[in-house]
């Protein structure tokens, strides 16, 4: 039977993690919620949210700041990454149409087209 954590990554990004009977988190101070331990994690939770006060998870107003930083830098990573496949592409499509024109203007030359 598993069961969830909601912790806080190194990243700084709070995310919700299955864990097997006998797992654990690596950083049990990063653990905001063991539902081993603390019963049940509430379905309605938002992450990035979520503080534990006392034995209570409450949901704060605003997002933890070191979950939006993490968020925002995963974001700009995934665009940095799509950036990289699409210049790829077009170099690829570049030199393919390069590759065509030179093959075509050969054999225009040699009267073969």
């Amino acid at each position: 039977m598993s069961s969830k954590l909601l912790v806080n990554t190194p990243s700084g990004k709070q995310e919700v993690i299955e864990i097997g009977a006998g797992g654990g988190y690596f950083d049990d101070a990063r653990v905001v919620w063991d539902e081993r331990k603390d019963g049940k994690l509430p379905d309605d939770i938002q992450i990035g949210k979520m503080q534990r006060v006392n034995n209570a998870l409450v949901t704060s107003d605003e997002f933890i700041h070191e979950h939006v930083v993490a968020t925002e830098q995963e974001s700009i990573k995934q665009q940095h990454i799509e950036t990289v496949k699409e210049i790829k592409e077009y170099k690829t499509v570049k030199e393919l149409s390069e590759q065509v024109n030179a093959l075509t203007k050969l054999l225009t030359e040699k009267g073969l087209i």
